[in-house]
């Protein structure tokens, strides 16, 4: 019979707990430290990435095309209704800081939304084309990285003539759907637009509700020099509002310029930010034949005259008179009188100056749209540019005055907000029409 199992001999033979420490130590210790690493390596790769990614969204270089590299930027084309198109270049990463309160709390220049129509029958001027419109742009003394860039085309072969030139200039690696032709009559290597913190390009042949009026695209066709005036500023007004509100984001203003502007003041925007007005615009001159002139006559100093005949006004109504011409006759004398005056006549001394900085400011009754800073506010609480006349309008009919631009100050007003001219400040226009 077998007797008692004897297991002190396996005991003896198993290592002990410290023998096991004392023989894998080392290799312990070698695990140990190669995981240590790994993770001090890893946060702090972390770290750096995070660094870095906040650097880069804390600094608005972060978004600008200026630098123009492969890659950094994305462009696309797409359809806003049936007839209307959309041609945008945007940054690949959305910018930090996007809105106007991150903006001033981080002490950043505020975005300022340039705005143009470009109309076909217009265009860029005369002997001009589109750098010149982009070298007035660059010539604005603002830090054009801060500007978003919204155009409307009436003209469709302009519009992606356009947009493959900005295509090929801002380095795209795609253009989708414009099929740029490889040699562009608009653009040289040594051409380069003003690094723009976006751009959006429209093409917007007709409105919802009708084209252009008859006469007007009749007019235009058989090149008369003067067109109905009520019809093409009702066409330019629903342009302007429909412009405006799609382009319209998180800017601390806007800025409308014509297409065929020449120059502005360099110090123009700056000023116009820092008054902090809701409307203001320059003396906008132009070229004459007898030495400059005064241009956008839609922006004045009112009042205007009370006293219309019945037949003068159903003239007006109808549109066969040019209402622009009767503002003139303010006075008895048939000549500019004591009731209304241009920004740059010697007659506004006697209306209420502000002084904001170097800049003197005067209050004006109508604004021309040649030139137009306003704020966004101004716009999105209801100061459009008006689509008929409004003074004298009844339940059927329009009236005779105020529509486009010249509606601006009157609806402004009417909410609390206040127009302003700038006597000292110019911009040119090119040549006087005419």
């Amino acid at each position: 019979m077998a007797g008692p199992l004897d297991f002190s001999k396996d005991r003896k033979s198993q290592p002990t707990v410290g023998q096991l420490a004392q023989k894998y130590w080392p290799l312990a210790c070698l695990v140990a430290a190669v995981l240590l690493l790994a993770y001090i390596s890893g946060r702090q790769k972390l770290h750096t990435q995070i660094a870095d990614y906040s650097q880069a969204n804390a600094s608005p270089d972060f978004c600008l095309p200026g630098q123009l590299k492969r890659g950094l930027w994305k462009a696309s084309l797409a359809n806003l209704s049936s007839s209307e198109q959309v041609y945008r270049i945007q940054p690949r990463q959305p910018c930090a800081y996007t809105t106007a309160f991150e903006r001033k709390e981080h002490d950043l220049p505020p975005v300022v939304a340039l705005l143009t129509i470009v109309q076909e029958s217009i265009g860029w001027g005369r002997d001009r084309d589109f750098w010149e419109y982009m070298n007035m742009v660059a010539g604005l003394g603002y830090d054009s990285t801060t500007f978003t860039l919204s155009m409307s085309l009436e003209s469709e072969a302009e519009f992606r003539r356009v947009a493959c030139t900005l295509a090929i200039a801002y380095q795209l690696e795609d253009h989708p759907g414009l099929n740029c032709p490889q040699a562009n009559p608009y653009y040289t290597q040594s051409e380069a637009p003003p690094p723009l913190l976006s751009v959006q390009l429209f093409h917007v042949p007709q409105l919802e509700g009708g084209d252009k009026h008859e006469s007007l695209k009749k007019a235009e066709s058989q090149r008369e020099p003067k067109l109905p005036q009520k019809h093409a500023k009702r066409w330019v007004a629903r342009t302007r509002n429909r412009l405006a509100s799609v382009a319209l984001g998180s800017e601390s203003a806007l800025l409308w310029l014509d297409s065929d502007l020449e120059s502005v003041h360099p110090d123009m925007v700056t000023a116009m930010l820092r008054s902090e007005k809701d409307v203001a615009v320059p003396v906008v001159r132009c070229q004459g034949r007898d030495g400059p002139d005064y241009y956008d006559q839609n922006t004045w100093i009112g009042p205007l005259r009370p006293d219309f005949l019945p037949r003068e006004q159903e003239s007006f109504r109808a549109g066969d008179e040019d209402w622009a011409g009767q503002k003139v006759r303010a006075g008895s004398d048939g000549r500019w009188g004591s009731q209304l005056h241009f920004l740059d006549d010697d007659r506004y001394q006697d209306e209420a100056f502000v002084k904001v900085g170097h800049w003197t400011f005067v209050k004006v009754d109508s604004v021309g749209s040649s030139v137009l800073f306003m704020r966004p506010y101004v716009f999105q609480q209801g100061a459009t540019f008006g689509v008929a006349n409004l003074v004298g309008a009844d339940w059927e009919r329009e009236g005779w005055d105020c529509i486009e631009s010249e509606s601006l100050c009157w609806l402004a007003t009417k909410m609390g907000f206040q127009c302003w001219g700038m006597p000292q400040m110019q911009a040119w226009h090119g040549p006087c029409p005419g």
